[in-house]
């Protein structure tokens, strides 16, 4: 397991627990819940934000944010199956 902040653009994970914190009603609100599969498809340069696939919709979440976000890593070939990983890598500048 390692946590959602861990993940790096082009990588694919489910959500496997949120944050007891006063965060998880704004994150349930954003579709990050349990079983949830999410991807990142940007980070931001020196830790400030990523930006993650999530049920269709991008969502952007603070490093300290997905910090809190435990997930379990879809592995590589699971990935392509999936059609996760595809020509939406980028790094924002």
């Amino acid at each position: 397991m390692s946590f959602l902040s861990d993940l790096s653009p082009g990588e694919a994970a489910y959500i496997e627990n949120t944050p007891p914190s006063g965060s998880k009603s704004r994150l349930i609100e954003l579709g990050i819940v349990g079983g949830t599969k999410v991807e990142c498809i940007a980070d931001a340069p020196f830790g400030g934000a990523s930006a993650y696939l999530i049920r269709g919709a991008v969502v952007a979440l603070r490093h300290s944010d997905a910090r809190e976000i435990l997930v379990q890593r879809i592995p590589h070939a699971s990935r392509m199956a999936l059609g996760v990983g595809r020509a939406r890598l980028r790094r924002w500048d």
